[in-house]
């Protein structure tokens, strides 16, 4: 009987060791749950980023309209016939009519 609980007294022992401090322990486990769900965020997001750049490269494959707009905001061109505006705002220390100065 006593030798019965000795060998269970080793074989929990073992069991324990190879729990905590073994190659594939429960810390090691945790951690790599952890990074794994790192993985999965990260790829989800460049996923979205995809789905979103591909939907761009289609609207330019497909409209010219968008390519124009495209050239408008990027590059600031405008199209035969249009009138050019540009709105210039003073700078912090400049003085203005509205203010009393020059």
């Amino acid at each position: 009987m006593r030798i019965g609980v000795v060998v269970l007294a080793v074989l929990l022992l073992g069991l324990q060791y190879s729990l905590w401090l073994g190659e594939r322990n429960l810390r090691d486990i945790w951690e790599r749950r952890a990074a794994l769900r790192d993985l999965k965020e990260t790829v989800e997001r460049f996923e979205a980023r995809n789905r979103q750049l591909r939907a761009e490269v289609e609207d330019l494959r497909r409209e010219g309209a968008a390519i124009a707009e495209r050239a408008r905001e990027d590059l600031g061109m405008i199209r035969e016939g249009e009138i050019f505006i540009r709105i210039v705002r003073p700078r912090n220390g400049a003085s203005t009519e509205e203010d009393g100065g020059g």
